[in-house]
């Protein structure tokens, strides 16, 4: 068949920066450049606390971004005050924050799915729009946030299109997930519920999440996909150029927010530092990222003798960091359900022939992933003495000039995002044709030969 006319549906994207844009910006790119036709949908307004200029393309061939303000803090902040500007120290800007603080408190309190679900009606009549205009064969839904899912069930409805909901995060399945009340806790459920049973297609970016999925839903396999997140194809699996310092610096690279915590690893640092003088002279954390300010309590005043706190950075800033440390860290949430989150910046870590030193759940997937990728040692939540141990092997191989992580770059090389980008545009391909021909179609299109990766 044809190359796909692919709509995605994602409240974030590009100049905003953090986790939740490298996903759809990433596909949208992958796809273009293997040939299909995307068209974005995303929100139109400034106040997102991350910016990443170097995620913009500046408009990528076989990408058009429709960017639609809707009745969310954001949009209400900049329909009412349309000359807010975009500098953070002009009058009008400010003034349009104070108009997005009141609509983000309104919406905490009335908004059951988030204040982004208020988002949704114009991005279904925008959407329609789109379709009609370049004839859309397919509809994309990722998230969080997950009222966007929304926007899919309806467009399904209305139009007949096939559509496949990306969910980058679990629904109600989340560590971060604490609904108020029943009846907000109900509702979420019922966005879960129709979310899963009603697309045609469902992707989650953890093997475990998949499974709970399956078995909640008793989903078959043609239903249920799981395609990661990755690594950028530029990044380089076996890098050269490695610190020459007599310090040993791991870095964290990325947020910590909710119940993900860094009090865990520092403690392990500060116990060290107590019992080894070599760790105590040698060692340095350097944790780059956005920090949760109601996790402050997790640092002590003394702290700064070994921690470094960087604070947000852009993508290239970030690669960087990892570039220029000793070793990684990496932790999933200790929250039970923190198994299923897997978060992308593990892949840039593996692109990377840094060793990493991992906190994670026992027997969850993101373990099999390291232990398969090599170079990892690992620490386990339950496990409270672990993560001290891992910590001494890491900081010892370094003092005795072994601390490369003999990475598996085969094994890694499947995780760089034009390969991810491919598979999921052949799966989308097989959703397209199997609603219009059906599912013997949909197999034939399984073997259709895709470009750019």
């Amino acid at each position: 068949m044809a190359a796909p006319r692919i709509l995605l549906v994602s409240y974030h994207y590009p100049p905003w920066g953090g986790s939740g844009v490298q996903r759809p910006a990433a596909l949208a790119r992958c796809w273009a450049r293997a040939g299909a036709r995307v068209h974005v949908l995303t929100a139109n307004h400034q106040h997102y606390p991350l910016i990443d200029r170097s995620l913009d393309d500046g408009g990528e061939a076989g990408v058009t971004t429709h960017r639609v303000c809707g009745f969310d803090p954001g949009g209400i902040a900049s329909r009412l005050m349309p000359f807010g500007g975009s500098q953070p120290d002009g009058v009008g800007f400010r003034m349009q924050q104070r108009v997005y603080w009141r609509a983000e408190r309104y919406a905490d309190r009335y908004a059951d799915l988030g204040g982004e679900s208020w988002w949704v009606p114009a991005a279904i009549r925008a959407a329609i729009r789109i379709i009609n205009r370049f004839n859309i064969d397919v509809v994309v839904t990722t998230s969080p946030p997950h009222a966007v899912q929304l926007v899919g069930a309806a467009l399904q409805e209305k139009t007949g299109l096939p559509w496949i909901a990306d969910l980058r995060d679990p629904v109600v399945d989340n560590f971060a997930f604490a609904p108020d009340n029943d009846r907000m806790r109900d509702k979420w459920l019922q966005l879960e519920i129709k979310t899963v049973t009603k697309a045609d297609h469902v992707v989650v970016t953890c093997d475990d999440y998949a499974t709970l999925l399956a078995q909640k839903y008793r989903l078959a396999q043609p239903k249920l996909t799981c395609i990661t997140n990755g690594y950028e194809d530029s990044a380089r699996v076996i890098v050269t150029n490695r610190p020459d310092r007599k310090a040993f610096t791991m870095a964290h690279v990325g947020a910590f927010y909710h119940a993900q915590s860094p009090q865990a690893l520092l403690q392990a640092c500060r116990s060290l530092r107590q019992s080894n003088e070599s760790f105590r002279r040698d060692f340095q954390l350097r944790l780059v990222g956005s920090i949760a300010r109601h996790l402050d309590d997790a640092f002590h005043g003394d702290d700064d003798a070994f921690v470094e706190r960087t604070g947000y950075v852009d993508r290239a800033e970030a690669a960087t960091a990892m570039d220029a440390a000793d070793a990684l860290f990496f932790m999933t949430p200790a929250h039970s359900h923190g198994r299923y989150c897997y978060p992308g910046k593990i892949f840039e870590y593996l692109a990377t022939d840094r060793p990493i030193l991992a906190l994670v759940h026992r027997g969850a997937s993101i373990e099999t992933l390291l232990r398969h990728a090599g170079g990892a040692t690992i620490a386990y939540h339950d496990e409270p003495d672990s993560l001290e141990d891992a910590l001494r092997k890491i900081f010892n191989r370094w003092q005795t000039s072994s601390v490369d992580a003999n990475r598996d770059a085969a094994f890694v090389i499947q995780f760089a995002q034009s390969n991810l980008a491919n598979r999921y545009l052949a799966l989308i391909t097989q959703t397209i044709c199997a609603r219009q021909h059906g599912p013997a179609h949909a197999d034939a299109a399984s073997t259709i030969t895709l470009v750019g990766g």
